[in-house]
């Protein structure tokens, strides 16, 4: 369940992007749903960090820490009924 202080910044986030809050609970839904698919496939997680991180020009640690986070941001910051 998302906090006030997560609440307050979604909404900031909301105004500052000029993006309604059903759009970012699609956007997120989608998100998780993408990397559940991504995680049963063949692809290896190490292989998709080495990818992700050289087509970005990120580090590999940030990149596996962003794909690790995706498909939990579901869970911690929509209520599911």
């Amino acid at each position: 369940m998302a906090t006030n202080i997560e609440k307050k910044a979604m909404k900031q986030v909301c105004d500052e992007l000029e993006i309604t809050l059903e759009e970012i609970v699609m956007a997120i839904t989608q998100l998780s749903a993408g990397m559940k698919v991504l995680a049963s496939t063949r692809i290896k997680p190490d292989l998709l960090v080495v990818l992700v991180a050289r087509a970005s020009n990120v580090r590999q640690g940030d990149v596996e820490k962003v794909l690790e986070a995706l498909p939990q941001m579901e869970a911690k910051f929509l209520k599911k009924k």
